[in-house]
């Protein structure tokens, strides 16, 4: 038996029926191994719900002690209020999974794909479940070993110490327990909660990656925008990486421009953190109408999204500064005599 605890939103419908596709190609590849599976949603708390008791969702919440590993210490920085929905959803998996005693639970949140691609390595997870001893194998993430003729594991901190996503993981109920434990005081947003855990507590915990990809995070493949984070690095989505690279060396040579139109035409259409950087390099050649221009797209498509923006959201924040650079309507007030002299 698996349980699949499902992370979801009532106020993201895109999002929503996305992931009852892959929560019933998942339960469908389940049952073709003869393997009984159930779903249960988490909705709750919403955000609404925590900002009208925040007094006593603030009580669990402590950023004051500093944590001596510098790695994390550099995490620590106060949250939004989606970030505190996401982890508290993810401890009521915890809490449900705990009671439950099953050993076999999957927590996927509700941007998680399944490719026609990794179909076979999901089933082949599937099969090395019974065969194997952990306590959290994390299936969004991998080593993405080319050369790997079979699936295998691998332990999460070699690779990461810092994990770079936790948007799907199976875990047992031993493991849940002890997480929800650990949240009882909440420090941290839940993908460096569960990183920091894991690895100060390495040589305890059987903590796993697979070598190949299974399931993607839609959100770091540019399908969604983030729901949570201010910003959103696509680290699942090849071409924004080539996308980043060639940004990163037009800072010196702006004679590459062409090449990042190019990519962006190719690759980025009605992609928010595509048009941001494009709209930035128009910014650095001094086409500041052409780049606000790509910016008030990447605002409106991030919403689009279903993304997250609060007011320090560096898109939205580079669009607003550059209306500044673009204020040729009001020219003519320039030229017009003052009402409050002669």
């Amino acid at each position: 038996m698996i349980n699949i605890y499902i992370i979801k939103s009532d106020h993201l419908p895109v999002r929503s029926k996305s992931i009852d596709v892959t929560v019933n190609k998942l339960r469908n590849l389940m049952s073709a191994l003869n393997i009984k599976s159930n779903a249960i949603i988490i909705k709750s708390p919403t955000i609404q719900e925590i900002e009208n008791n925040i007094n006593e969702y603030n009580n669990s919440i402590d950023l004051t002690e500093e944590f001596e590993d510098e790695d994390f210490k550099k995490l620590q920085s106060k949250f939004n209020l989606a970030q505190l929905s996401n982890l508290l959803k993810h401890k009521t998996a915890y809490e449900l999974i705990k009671k439950s005693n099953n050993k076999h639970n999957l927590i996927i949140e509700d941007d998680v794909l399944l490719p026609e691609d990794y179909i076979t390595n999901f089933n082949d997870c599937l099969k090395l479940l019974n065969n194997i001893e952990y306590d959290i194998l994390f299936t969004c993430i991998s080593n993405n070993n080319q050369k790997a003729k079979r699936l295998d594991i691998e332990l999460s901190t070699i690779n990461f110490k810092v994990l770079l996503t936790k948007s799907s993981y199976f875990i047992t109920s031993t493991m849940a327990s002890k997480l929800f434990d650990y949240l009882k005081i909440i420090r941290l947003t839940i993908k460096n909660s569960l990183s920091k855990f894991i690895y100060d507590n390495r040589d305890e915990i059987q903590s796993y990656i697979l070598n190949k990809h299974t399931l993607l995070e839609g959100s770091k493949f540019g399908i969604f925008s983030s729901t949570v984070n201010p910003s959103n690095v696509q680290i699942q989505n090849g071409n924004y990486a080539d996308m980043i690279e060639i940004y990163n060396k037009f800072e010196s040579d702006h004679s590459l421009f062409n090449s990042g139109l190019e990519h962006y035409n190719k690759y980025g259409k009605n992609n928010p953190e595509y048009e941001h950087l494009i709209g930035l390099m128009y910014y650095k050649l001094n086409n500041y109408n052409k780049a606000l221009e790509h910016l008030k797209e990447a605002v409106l498509s991030f919403k689009k999204k279903e993304g997250h923006v609060p007011v320090f959201n560096e898109i939205l924040n580079n669009c607003i500064n550059m209306h500044k650079y673009c204020q040729n309507d009001i020219n003519n007030c320039f030229d017009k005599p003052s009402i409050y002299c002669a």
